[in-house]
């Protein structure tokens, strides 16, 4: 079910208010398509892509609700104020089972144990923005400035439950190869642990000066004081209760970069920009992962054609970050004697290397063409790849072509995307690799002009219906050949 609506009002003649909705509740029956990646011999599994590693009661409901206002007022000088606050909602109840825990024999199938889960929240955040921008003289040429303020707050609430160690439920998997998600439900009543307070502060100041000081050369600097602070609370009836307190007081973050306009077509430019970002990873110890900090820097050039109907970009970036957060292979974090999730830890001195290319646009009339290239590797200090589970390049091609010779109203579409290969070690029962060799999805397109208001698209995906591992993690498929019909009016 999902409901969005707006409504927007003149105050005054320079004053716009604007308020809404928007509301989301879905229900997942069956829920998750894990499954064992490997045997216990160490050798690969290769289920059909109609498996569901999920019990078929496994449930999870969520129901999402945001109310948000923005108010903006426009001044006789080109200044404009705006002022954006929203609060939201996000209900979430989950009680799943996942019979990825083990690995089965080859022959019997048997040596698998459901993984329990039973997860209940809901998390509240409140959001304040409000700046000012406008134009200023200055040298006797007019520049830009941005003056803004930013809060938000994050309160979560939880209870408790045992995780996969429910006492005197079954977990055994009699057969993975006759899987058909028939399992007992899990009766938690009576075993609540306690509960779990989380509660998340953050509010910083940030400016923005765009300068020009020649009619070629566009200067843009700017930085954000941020004030972080996050507090985390595990109590329980019959274990240590758990406390967790994390500050970031007076973290500046600057930025800079420049454009500079090499002629009617092209344009060079380069960047500079810090990183401070907290993260919601835990490690094995049950702790958050400290704050994700880092610079990115990045130099490339941009170009337009045919009165800007054809872009064209291409750029070079390095990005280096300390607690880079990369999953632990094998290990989980538990709080208490509870539940817990995949257990992460952080990486000093990342670094990240790469190379992106794109054209978009029109190439004649009735011809539009996309087409990506992107390349990153990503290193820790020693030099060693890390975070394999990510592709390092990625290319995407796509192509219409409106057929106003044939068939007036007809476009007809396809393009294909590439990645190359994806691995995480550790997954097999002796540490084995699983990998995820480089592949290509198809996808066509047909699109038809019914009459002056309606139209008709039709969508085929992974048209040649190619089987692979969506995650380098495993255990999950990507999409088989899938369509798509949908309608368009307008009035």
């Amino acid at each position: 079910d999902v409901l969005y609506a707006i409504v927007e009002a003149d105050l005054t003649p320079s004053t716009v208010l604007s308020a809404g909705i928007n509301y989301q509740k879905e229900k997942l029956k069956g829920a998750g398509r894990d499954f064992p990646m490997f045997y216990a011999d160490g050798s690969q599994t290769r289920f059909p892509r109609s498996m569901n590693g999920t019990a078929a009661w496994s449930t999870y409901e969520r129901e999402q609700s945001m109310l948000f206002a923005t108010l903006d007022h426009y001044f006789d000088n080109d200044w404009i104020a705006k002022l954006a606050v929203s609060r939201s909602s996000n209900q979430y109840d989950a009680l799943q089972g996942f019979s990825g825990n083990g690995y089965p024999d080859r022959v019997t199938g048997g040596g698998m144990r459901l993984w329990l889960a039973n997860w209940h929240s809901k998390p509240q955040q409140t959001s304040l923005d409000a700046y000012v921008s406008g134009p200023f003289q200055a040298f006797g040429r007019q520049h830009e400035l941005v003056l803004g303020v930013s809060a938000s707050e994050l309160k979560t609430n939880s209870p408790i439950y045992p995780g996969w160690r429910l006492d005197g439920y079954d977990y055994t998997v009699p057969d993975i190869h006759a899987w058909n998600g028939a399992m007992p439900v899990p009766d938690y009543s009576g075993t609540r642990l306690g509960s779990s307070y989380d509660k998340e502060r953050e509010s910083g100041l940030y400016s923005t000066l765009r300068l020009r000081p020649t009619d070629a050369l566009s200067v843009i600097i700017g930085a954000r004081l941020s004030y972080w602070k996050r507090d985390i609370r595990s109590d329980y009836v019959n274990d240590t209760d758990l406390y967790d307190a994390m500050r970031e007081n007076g973290k500046i973050t600057p930025y800079a970069g420049l454009v500079y306009d090499l002629g009617r077509h092209w344009s060079a430019y380069a960047s500079y920009t810090s990183i401070f970002t907290p993260q919601s990873q835990r490690d094995v110890n049950s702790r958050f992962l400290a704050p994700l900090e880092g610079k990115n820097y990045e130099v490339g050039a941009k170009g337009e054609f045919f009165g800007g109907k054809l872009t064209t970009s291409a750029a070079l970036f390095q990005l280096k970050q300390e607690n880079l957060a990369e999953a632990d292979p094998g290990n989980v974090w538990i709080i208490g004697t509870g539940g817990g999730s995949y257990a992460y830890h952080t990486v000093k001195g990342a670094t990240t290397r790469g190379v992106e290319a794109e054209v978009s646009g029109q190439l004649r009339p009735d011809w539009q063409l996309t087409a990506s290239y992107a390349y990153s590797r990503i290193r820790n200090a020693a030099g060693e790849r890390i975070q394999t589970n990510q592709p390092q390049a990625m290319a995407k091609l796509w192509s219409t072509w409106r057929l106003a010779q044939g068939i007036p109203g007809l476009v007809l579409g396809g393009g294909v995307n590439w990645q190359s290969n994806i691995y995480m070690d550790d997954r097999g029962p002796n540490g084995e690799r699983f990998t995820q060799k480089a592949y290509a999805v198809a996808g066509l397109m047909a699109q038809y002009q019914l009459s002056a208001q309606l139209v008709a698209t039709l969508n085929v995906n992974n048209v040649f219906d190619k089987r692979y591992y969506s995650t380098g993690m495993g255990g999950y498929y990507g999409d088989p050949r899938n369509a798509m019909l949908s309608l368009r009016y307008q009035f």
